[in-house]
């Protein structure tokens, strides 16, 4: 298990004000990270360093947590936060702060201020690592290979690094609000791009969509995977909130989020928005007349959107004949790809492999660009073998596990219910897209499955007694 904390005097609505002004330090830290991918200046690139290192300086050392909301801040730049290439591997700003968060959490351990103890899903990580590295030596590409298994073990010291410097209730409360703020500004800028105004990368845009807002990802899809599971899970934490400015500010988050998964047009994250916020409704702390009027509400804005805000060509074509859409028939093409790589190398590929095989395998029908399997599950498979699956499930069950025993403890504080509800919903979302995209080595996954261990850690102690 995780380390247990004693529960804290400190009451859900009376957080310390300090950490509060690290939460400003990172809207204005990504604010500035912003005016330097706009400008593409130097100047403004040096601004930013030095902000980032004072910050580092005062903050960090009493408030490890800071350090993941700079690790959301920076996954969240996706293609935009590269900084340059050394041989197959791109160098980016998240690796220079993952790279910076380790040596935090070892100077931490060193100065006994945290402790590495068993997460529950330990075995199953394992499993995958060790199916995904026995591969590495055949694959066609070795040295690609060998940095998408590394981007895999990074994804999965994740889960390690937020149960260090989140080991409290509070301090993971503030890193999820951090995220809800991050989404939102992510929101209004996938708003701002899907309307035409401004937009950070070349627009992408498509005959049947339009614009696709997609802002500092490569796709659409996996940002609005992010987007939902990033509203979702804001949700428990607006419900949670009593202090009426506070739960206004929260919900105001969550709107800007949501409507950023709106300007994606991304069918896997609207479904991933519907089922985690039915989760995450169902699971928050409040009563249920309050549940049953939130889902009905969510219920009529889902069918005002769909009614009224999409194009009803675009209802037909991708919703209602999604049977014989290009798309859908893609991925079922994929599959079958996939079944076949998988019978001729039963072992597994290699990490990072899939895009080097599919030529190969490719139906005829199948368009020649398409070199992602688009599911998680299948590239696992044909890419690590049967074992990399189970031990990539292994984990996900286990996890769902522990947060349910979590949610079935009697006596739990407030706080400590609001996060289970939360991460548990948050995952969800991106189990969902998992179906339809490869989120193998998605950082906002692995970072909510280390959030919810460590939500479920605070009440297994309560649960035992």
């Amino acid at each position: 298990m995780f380390p247990m904390t004693q529960p804290s005097s400190m009451s859900f609505h009376r957080l310390e004000q300090e950490p509060w002004a690290a939460l400003v330090w990172s809207g204005l830290a990504a604010g500035i990270c912003v005016a330097v991918l706009a400008l593409g200046g130097s100047l403004p690139l040096l601004a930013a360093g030095a902000l980032v290192a004072v910050a580092v300086a005062l903050w960090v050392p009493s408030h490890p947590e800071i350090a993941l909301m700079a690790l959301l801040a920076t996954s969240a730049l996706d293609v935009m936060g590269r900084l340059g290439k050394v041989g197959p591997a791109t160098v980016t700003a998240y690796q220079a702060v993952l790279a910076l968060s380790v040596l935090l959490a070892g100077g931490l351990l060193v100065a006994g201020r945290a402790r590495v103890r068993a997460t529950g899903i330990d075995a199953w990580l394992a499993l995958l690592l060790v199916a995904a590295l026995v591969t590495v030596p055949g694959a066609v590409n070795g040295p690609a290979s060998v940095v998408a298994f590394v981007s895999l073990a990074s994804s999965v010291v994740l889960v390690y690094l937020v149960a260090m410097l989140s080991p409290t209730p509070e301090r993971l409360y503030r890193v999820l609000v951090a995220l809800a703020v991050i989404a939102a500004g992510l929101g209004a800028l996938a708003v701002v791009e899907r309307l035409g105004i401004f937009s950070v990368q070349e627009l992408y845009k498509t005959t049947a969509d339009g614009i696709r807002a997609r802002v500092f990802f490569k796709d659409p899809n996996i940002f609005g995977g992010v987007l939902a599971a990033a509203a979702v899970t804001s949700v428990p934490l607006a419900l949670g909130e009593k202090r009426w400015v506070r739960a206004a500010v929260l919900w105001a988050l969550v709107g800007a989020a949501v409507l950023g998964v709106a300007a994606t047009l991304s069918r896997g994250a609207l479904l991933g928005l519907v089922v985690g916020g039915v989760a995450a409704v169902l699971l928050s702390p409040v009563r249920p007349a309050v549940k049953v009027a939130l889902l009905g509400a969510g219920a009529g804005l889902l069918a005002g959107f769909v009614l009224f805000v999409l194009d009803p060509r675009w209802v037909a074509d991708k919703l209602l004949g999604i049977g014989d859409e290009s798309s859908a028939l893609n991925r079922v093409y994929l599959a079958q790809a996939a079944f076949a790589m998988f019978r001729d190398n039963p072992i597994g590929i290699g990490p990072g492999m899939w895009k080097e095989i599919i030529p190969a395998y490719r139906p005829y029908d199948l368009p020649a660009d398409l070199l992602e399997s688009h599911t998680t599950y299948l590239t696992l498979l044909v890419e690590t073998g049967v074992l990399g699956v189970v031990g990539f499930v292994g984990a996900l069950a286990a996890t769902g596990v522990r947060l349910v025993r979590g949610l079935l403890v009697g006596d739990v504080p407030h706080l400590e219910r609001v996060l289970l509800a939360s991460t548990g919903a948050g995952v969800t979302v991106l189990i969902v897209q998992s179906v339809t995209y490869s989120m193998e080595t998605s950082k906002f996954l692995w970072f909510l499955i280390g959030a919810g261990l460590v939500a479920a850690s605070f009440t297994s102690a309560k649960g035992s007694a």
